[in-house]
């Protein structure tokens, strides 16, 4: 029922905090003859989304953005879950934090101009200013990969697109090429 679905999307979310067994989650939402059908239909398609998983490289020592991280986590969780629509836009709102973190307000402006109002830079503001040659913080090829997954997460929750499971493998792969290619030394 829907009091069950919502407590399962609130136990989901908050898995990555320390809750040991997934399996153990799901019996707390649902009875447990469900939650061990669930598991045992999702297994096979979740081991090999394991195996994918891992054999990508995430870097989860990223520093102290918080938001960025969290963000991953729940990328990887969508992935494993294949929730693989909600996984493209996780991944764009981890590209997001991953921005904020790396091209701030104040080189945004420089570079851009000061608004006339009260303004936040938006994703597509700090793609534009890390491209600049003044701050250099992606290339152009890393630059139309965050346009990738830009671009799908934004079809993802705008236009209805129906993501499969190698649309989230893509729109992972471009993730974390981006996320990789900004080191401390080039964040601004």
């Amino acid at each position: 029922d829907k009091e069950q679905a919502r407590l399962l999307i609130t136990l989901m979310a908050h898995a990555h905090e320390g809750a040991p067994d997934v399996l153990h989650l799901f019996r707390i939402a649902f009875d447990h003859v469900f939650a061990e059908l669930f598991v045992l239909k999702m297994m096979p398609e979740m081991s090999g989304r394991v195996s994918w998983l891992a054999s990508r490289s995430i870097d989860w020592k990223i520093g102290e953005n918080d938001k960025s991280l969290h963000y991953l986590r729940l990328v990887s969780m969508t992935y494993l879950l294949g929730m693989d629509q909600v996984c493209l836009v996780m991944c764009r709102a981890a590209l997001e934090a991953w921005l904020e973190a790396n091209v701030s307000n104040d080189i945004c402006i420089d570079i851009l101009g000061q608004r006339e109002y009260d303004w936040e830079p938006s994703l597509t503001d700090r793609l534009k200013v890390a491209l600049d040659p003044r701050v250099k913080v992606l290339d152009s090829h890393e630059r139309n990969r965050a346009e990738y997954v830009r671009n799908i997460g934004n079809s993802a929750v705008h236009r209805g697109f129906k993501a499969r499971r190698e649309d989230a493998e893509k729109c992972i792969d471009h993730l974390m090429a981006v996320i990789n290619s900004i080191s401390p030394e080039t964040a601004k």
